[in-house]
């Protein structure tokens, strides 16, 4: 079986990849790409192809006090590539207020462990639970509205237009 990535899988992989590229080598002399060449896809990463050997930390290693066992792990395994989940809650305890003190942690580590870093970000669509959202967003339901089941309850999941909405409610006044 052959697996063709859609454009949309390749475009998330090369912004992952973007992104990756800058945890590993701090003055990367060319942005990552994708190459196509004779029907043929490659990924270039400083200039050469690049095969990602990937691992995926738990949900729950996304945090400081994991990454002592996370780097060893990943060694063993002889992975190149590491996919970290980031929770909303972590970024952004207090709306307004953003902590990016474990992410620099992380992206420092990555680079220490010359591993490729990718980002997975949990928000409001982690199994469309609000499980890794902030209590801020949690704890709202009139902005941030909760998904109903077919006899009209209530239940936990954020509806899919918490996007539009969130952006509309905090949008900077002109006042």
């Amino acid at each position: 079986m052959i697996f063709r990535p859609s454009r949309k899988l390749a475009g998330l992989t090369l912004a992952a990849t973007l992104f990756a590229g800058t945890a590993h080598a701090q003055t990367a002399t060319e942005v990552p790409r994708l190459v196509t060449r004779d029907g043929h896809h490659a990924l270039m990463v400083d200039g050469a192809p690049w095969l990602m050997l990937g691992a995926q930390v738990n949900n729950s290693s996304n945090y400081p006090a994991m990454l002592p066992k996370v780097w060893p792990t990943i060694h063993a395994m002889h992975a190149n590539t590491v996919e970290v989940p980031i929770a909303w809650e972590q970024i952004e305890r207090t709306e307004g207020q953003f902590d990016f003190s474990f992410l620099d942690q992380l992206l420092a580590e990555a680079r220490q462990n010359k591993v490729r870093l990718v980002l997975l970000w949990f928000a409001t669509w982690k199994n469309t639970s609000p499980n890794y959202a902030p209590a801020w967003v949690k704890l709202d339901n009139a902005r941030f509205p909760r998904m109903t089941n077919a006899k009209g309850r209530r239940i936990t999941r954020c509806r899919r237009s918490i996007g539009r909405r969130w952006r509309r409610t905090s949008a900077p006044s002109s006042s």
